[in-house]
């Protein structure tokens, strides 16, 4: 089976190739006109490599991205060994067989480069249907995640240290108590290093302590930052949820939960031996799986005295993720959640053998 048909195409496209203009016509001849415009729009933009496929996920067309990156501009089929990683391709045939029953299709996998080299891709795909309904085509793009996958690798060898940490009882070997996370942590350095993570996440994180008070934060909604927390009663509930919903997390875990506000959230804690001094969370979103209803929002501007327009177009920009994208998110933010309780505890043990060596002084 070939990943790749060229049948359709005497020549491979160049990215300056008026792409979509030949695909609506010729490939796609059944797809709505609506969604021939977002498959413009989407092809258009340079950093994705953009790809269509038969029913069966068999790819037919792939823009001038993605012939760049794999340098293969030959006829007769990209055969799927040939540029997907050996170890990923018994996930690619799952995927495409669970998006046959459930019309979605969401993977990651590692795609070869031109020089030889893989690199980590995101790749999800949209069924095109007919007017009664039957998938067509799928659309579908690959985005490179590789720093990402990088940074999620170095934090799980972190995590892989401090669980040995954990099971040795070393680190909980002194009782550490009265730390203030205000005090013990970079604020300026962990928001430059969550502002990078943010360029290639897209994730919403922040850093808060006990009472609530967010120390760090980036990539917040303005449904949070204009509305709910800018009114008294409203961000009453946000500090309710922070709080109380948060609690009881085990140390390495996290809680997907709906704050007071109907916002999903998530949280994971930060343990310093056996103090809980913190949390990171994440949040301010909906999964795409369950579009929340939009009454209860003009229900919640009605009785807050929000404008209701402004409110509902702050509604509608919130983020719908997936729920991969999601637990591959938080697990990201679980490992980080682990070095930087790692961090804080070494930095307070040397800080507290610095005041013995300076007593006996």
């Amino acid at each position: 089976m070939s990943i790749i048909s060229t049948t359709r195409r005497n020549h491979a496209p160049s990215s300056a190739d008026p792409q979509m203009d030949v695909v609506a016509r010729d490939t796609l001849p059944n797809v709505q006109e609506s969604e021939s415009n977002h498959m413009r729009d989407t092809t258009s933009m340079g950093d994705r490599i953009v790809w269509t496929a038969n029913p069966d996920g068999d790819i037919e067309w792939v823009n001038g991205r993605g012939y760049d990156y794999t340098g293969r501009r030959e006829e007769g089929g990209w055969p799927r060994e040939s540029i997907i990683h050996p170890d990923d391709l018994e996930l690619v045939t799952q995927a495409w067989e669970a998006a046959k029953r459930t019309g979605i299709y969401e993977t990651e996998l590692r795609l070869r480069r031109h020089d030889g080299e893989f690199r980590w891709f995101s790749s999800r795909a949209w069924p095109l249907r007919d007017h009664e309904g039957k998938i067509t085509h799928w659309f579908g793009t690959a985005i490179d995640i590789q720093n990402q996958k990088t940074t999620e690798l170095a934090l799980q060898k972190s995590q892989q240290s401090i669980r040995r940490e954990l099971e040795s009882g070393r680190f909980r070997q002194d009782k550490l108590e009265n730390i203030d996370l205000f005090h013990v942590i970079d604020i300026p350095a962990l928001q430059s290093f969550l502002d990078d993570l943010n360029e290639m996440t897209h994730f919403p994180v922040s850093i808060l302590d006990l009472e609530a008070n967010i120390l760090v934060g980036v990539n917040w909604q303005d449904i949070c930052t204009k509305w709910h927390r800018a009114y008294p009663e409203t961000c009453a509930h946000c500090v309710e949820s922070d709080l109380r919903l948060s609690a009881g997390v085990p140390v390495g875990e996290f809680k997907v939960y709906r704050c007071k506000n109907n916002m999903w959230e998530l949280v994971t804690p930060l343990v310093v031996g056996d103090q809980h001094i913190g949390n990171i969370m994440s949040g301010q979103f909906f999964f795409e799986d369950d579009e929340p209803d939009p009454n209860v929002f003009r229900a919640q501007a009605h009785l807050y005295g929000f404008d209701e327009t402004e409110y509902m177009a702050a509604f509608e920009s919130v983020p719908r993720l997936s729920r991969q994208s999601v637990e591959r998110g938080m697990s990201l933010l679980t490992k980080l959640g682990y070095l930087i309780s790692q961090l804080i505890y070494y930095r307070v043990k040397a800080e507290h053998a610095q005041s013995a060596r300076e007593g006996e002084e």
